[in-house]
């Protein structure tokens, strides 16, 4: 078990919280990177966000900045695109959910005690649970969870990533 409490995500804007998120999943988040593509016979340049997933996938992140001609042009080249078109931050982190592709519940549910289940205490949690392609267990909540809890899912080996 991992420990040392509960990541928190305090961003500012979208930007940064996508950035952080990312980045609380395991990626390698990288900001204005500028990237070459072929578009109507020429080489066009735009600057854009490169994540690359803990699988080693290559994703580019944009936030409405690349126009409808451009990410077909670039989505032909091989590269695949997390389009943040949301402002709210559970949309949000199912656009981003959605495209890496690992598996999530939303508001998971866990057997606090050590029981079977009908004597048992079932804990429901606000969120979204990864399970990333790595094997991590990542708990995206954002709501304040009790150090009990906190304490539970992290000897269950959860990472838990405060969003709110």
């Amino acid at each position: 078990g991992g420990g040392g409490g509960p990541l928190h995500i305090d961003a500012a804007d979208r930007r940064s919280f996508v950035a952080e998120v990312l980045r609380a999943l395991g990626s390698h988040y990288a900001p204005n990177v500028s990237i070459t593509f072929p578009y109507a016979g020429m080489q066009v340049k735009a600057i854009t966000n490169l994540v690359t997933l803990s699988d080693g996938r290559e994703l580019l992140v944009d936030f409405g900045d690349l126009y409808g001609d451009a990410i077909s042009a670039i989505k032909e080249t091989g590269f695949g695109i997390l389009q943040i078109s949301e402002q709210d931050k559970d949309l949000i982190l199912e656009q981003i959910l959605t495209v890496l592709g690992d598996s999530y519940q939303q508001g998971p549910s866990f057997l606090v005690a050590n029981r079977p289940e009908m004597y048992n205490i079932q804990l429901t949690i606000p969120g979204y649970l990864v399970q990333l392609n790595i094997g991590q267990k990542v708990l995206l909540t954002g709501v304040s969870l009790h150090h009990r809890i906190v304490q539970f899912l992290e000897e269950s080996d959860i990472r838990i990533v405060m969003t709110g």
